[in-house]
């Protein structure tokens, strides 16, 4: 069923299923990881403690080779637990590493660029000549991968000039006025700057101990132009509090509606601190997961 448009839900349901057939051998966390955590071929994980991180990977190998399945290609950002995975089996560039001296590699993370050794997401970009047209704008606005939303406000700007030609009826291959091209050479200029765009894959800072609360704030708002969200995460503990970006979202409005320009709105929800994806300690990913022969 190679290559076939069924073969990722049959992937889903074999490794669910080979997870509830074993659920009595091995502990809870591990066949909720195998529900939650795979995302077809990919696992991404992050624990508490690098204890915890190497005990979940022997598990998770041993529980997904009972159904016939091989993890490979691990990632990890902490060295200790690197060390603990076989190198056979770990990512193609962490093979051969020097953990005493070589630098973590750049790794994808569900198609974000990781920079593993930082423990940081970063965007690289790398803009091609493509003429000022509408033709040749959409492409390079629509290569931006971003499905958390970090880049939202800057990727906003270039979608409403997009949508501004549109209303002006400039055809695809017709080069954009003067005032528009300006416009696009210095989002091109600013484009240039997001490789230096850092954020922290870890929610919980490093010395923040254990949170007593945790809060999901969510904000919104709304204007004839656009409307956007976006979710942080509020951690407490004594005196201390944190806060961290979740995801982010925005969209430009139909130029035809009426739309009415909203205030703005607010909402928080109560979150269990246990039930927080923040993670202090490691991060651990299987990049594929292999049929045994």
């Amino acid at each position: 069923m190679f290559g076939a448009v069924l073969s990722p839900s049959c992937a889903n349901y074999a490794l669910r299923r080979t997870a509830e057939d074993n659920a009595s051998d091995f502990p809870p966390e591990v066949i909720s990881t195998v529900n939650h955590n795979f995302y077809v071929d990919d696992c991404l994980k992050s624990t508490a403690s690098e204890g915890d991180a190497i005990q979940l990977v022997k598990d998770l190998t041993a529980l997904c080779h009972k159904g016939g399945f091989s993890l490979q290609k691990w990632v990890t950002n902490s060295r200790y637990v690197l060390m603990s995975i076989p190198s056979d089996i770990r990512a193609t560039e962490m093979k051969e590493l020097d953990l005493d001296t070589d630098q973590l590699p750049v790794e994808r993370a569900l198609g974000l660029k990781w920079f593993v050794e930082s423990d940081m997401f970063m965007f690289r970009t790398s803009v091609q000549e493509w003429p000022q047209t509408r033709r040749g704008i959409l492409p390079v606005v629509s290569s931006l991968f971003d499905p958390l939303g970090f880049l939202a406000p800057f990727t906003m700007s270039a979608k409403l000039m997009l949508q501004e030609l549109c209303r002006r009826n400039l055809k695809w291959n017709e080069q954009i006025s003067p005032s528009f091209s300006k416009q696009w050479s210095d989002w091109l200029s600013d484009l240039q700057r997001m490789s230096a765009f850092t954020v922290e894959r870890c929610l919980k800072p490093h010395d923040f101990g254990t949170s007593v609360t945790a809060q999901i704030h969510h904000f919104c708002d709304a204007s004839q132009a656009g409307y956007g969200t976006v979710s942080y995460l509020r951690l407490e503990d004594g005196d201390n509090v944190h806060v961290s970006f979740l995801v982010g979202k925005a969209r430009v409005c139909f130029p035809e509606a009426n739309h009415h320009s909203s205030s703005g709105a607010h909402s928080s929800s109560s979150r269990c601190p246990g039930g927080c994806n923040a993670s202090k300690g490691a991060t651990v990913a299987a990049g594929e997961v292999g049929v045994l022969d």
